[in-house]
């Protein structure tokens, strides 16, 4: 069963692969938590950010 104290880590820490960490959070999380991930999921995304600027540079370099 996950705790209460990790699924608040797993929710403030970024970049957290659960599976790896072979862990199933299928559990309902409190409200608090839920208000702390919806946060979290409202920043841009790190990756998505990087594969962006990979297509610009790309297409600068096919011009």
């Amino acid at each position: 069963m996950v705790t209460k104290e990790f699924a608040e880590w797993a929710m403030t820490t970024r970049n957290v692969d659960l599976k790896t960490a072979g862990i199933a959070v299928l559990v309902p999380l409190t409200r608090e938590v839920q208000e702390k991930g919806k946060a979290i999921m409202s920043v841009p995304d790190h990756d998505a950010a990087q594969t962006t600027l990979a297509d610009e540079l790309g297409a600068q370099e096919a011009s």
